[in-house]
């Protein structure tokens, strides 16, 4: 497969393109979510798993912060006339150094990572729109107006869930790994923040095909891939590539509504190997994402798993999700 070609035209030209659809549609599209049952059961058990998100969270947005001095630091360097916030040319320049298959990451990839934090920050702020909840009831989040929750029927398709959802057994992990990426699949680069990269690797391992447009850049939503260059575990050569979509919450978010599924009302409505995804702070940016691996035969209640921390088979309704925004995402591929 061919290396995706520097930004530039068709970067600017996808931009330009996203930019009137959000101004258009924005509007029309939200996200369904739903509280999560207020009666959690075994608080003290899951307890470590809230620090251990929330500690998590903090980190992300630290490292953001850290990227936007880094690139600040560069833009100097680099010497001229600054380019402004929210500029073109400020856009082009910061997507140069936070390119997945650039020269920085495999010269400094510290510094990379601190960069694509940023840049996949100011990414979700300035054009990607929010995502907004709507009222229960009046979209199956599909398009589809006027269709209630219970009507809303639960479809098939190709999509192996059992696959996925075996896949997701075998590389999940433990909490008390060390490193934390000790059970991955070697074949992925391991993130310090994995959580989609493991659920796009479930939605592989599950027959979705990966989809790479020669004329798109790495962050459209439109595209889904990761791909594997040489022999070296865990990406450690540096030299994979991959699309937002593939590792980005709410880049993936966009693909599974715009090609492989929609959003359903309640986690009831969800089946083995759909995903699940967490607004953490209520502002409309997804923070996390999990897959749903078991449902308790007692109470039908959805059991998901997911990386950083790694944990298989938590329980919808625990203690660390009821105060998070929860975005369900049937898959119908």
């Amino acid at each position: 497969m061919k290396k995706k070609k520097p930004f530039g035209w068709r970067g600017l030209l996808f931009l330009f393109l996203l930019a009137a659809v959000v101004f258009v549609g924005s509007w029309q599209k939200g996200v369904v979510f739903a509280a999560g049952n207020d009666n959690p059961t075994g608080k003290e058990q899951y307890c470590s798993i809230n620090d251990e998100l929330i500690e998590r969270h903090i980190k992300e947005k630290e490292k953001v912060e850290k990227g936007r001095k880094t690139f600040e630091d560069l833009l100097r360097q680099r010497g001229g006339r600054k380019p402004a916030y929210g500029s073109k040319e400020y856009w082009q320049i910061l997507a140069e150094y936070a390119d997945p298959e650039g020269k920085l990451r495999k010269q400094d990839p510290e510094k990379w990572e601190l960069l694509d934090a940023y840049a996949y920050d100011y990414y979700v702020k300035n054009f990607l729109p929010p995502v907004k909840p709507e009222r229960t009831g009046t979209s199956s989040g599909n398009g589809e107006k006027g269709i209630s929750a219970a009507s809303v029927t639960i479809q098939g398709g190709l999509y192996n869930r059992s696959g996925a959802v075996n896949y997701a057994y075998r590389y999940v992990g433990s909490a008390s790994d060390v490193p934390f990426y000790k059970n991955y699949n070697p074949y992925y680069h391991a993130f310090s923040a994995d959580c989609t990269n493991f659920v796009s690797q479930c939605l592989r391992a599950g027959g979705v095909p990966l989809v790479d447009a020669w004329w798109r850049p790495w962050f459209a939503s439109g595209d889904w891939y990761y791909y594997r260059r040489g022999t070296d575990s865990f990406d450690s050569n540096n030299d994979d590539g991959w699309s937002w979509s593939w590792v980005k919450v709410q880049s993936l978010y966009y693909h599974i509504t715009g090609r492989l599924g929609f959003q359903a009302y309640s986690s009831g409505q969800l089946q083995l190997g759909d995903i699940v995804q967490f607004d953490f702070n209520n502002d409309g940016i997804l923070d996390h994402s999990a897959i749903v691996t078991s449902i308790d035969s007692r109470d039908g209640m959805r059991r998901v798993s997911y990386h950083t921390a790694n944990r298989k088979d938590v329980r919808m309704d625990s203690e660390w999700l009821k105060d998070s925004r929860k975005i369900y995402l049937h898959i119908t591929y």
